[in-house]
């Protein structure tokens, strides 16, 4: 669903937004007047939770079958050349660039 179409993330994110301050104004507006139908509140409701399932389900999804972290030690190499009078050193994290990709 996330991948329909490049606005779909930032769509569906304003609906969840959306759907949970409705939610939450119409169930202070249901304690204090009771004006907005019983259909609505409980349209409002459910969307709302079916919204925070589903973040909840991707969340859990992406922890699930996410590639390990790569090592995170820094590994050092140094040296010299021309005689001992140009010195180098060299310092990078091993295996970011294949798990990054």
């Amino acid at each position: 669903l996330m991948s329909l179409s490049p606005g779909c993330p930032f769509v569906i994110s304003c609906i969840g937004r959306g759907l949970t301050a409705m939610s939450a104004l119409l169930w202070v507006e249901g304690r204090l007047l009771g004006v907005a139908p019983a259909e609505l509140r409980s349209l409002v409701f459910y969307g709302f939770v079916a919204f925070v399932g589903q973040a909840l389900a991707r969340h859990l999804f992406s922890v699930l079958f996410s590639a390990s972290v790569p090592d995170m030690r820094v590994h050092t190499e140094k040296g010299s050349f021309c005689a001992d009078t140009v010195l180098w050193v060299a310092s990078g994290m091993r295996g970011w660039r294949d798990a990054m990709e």
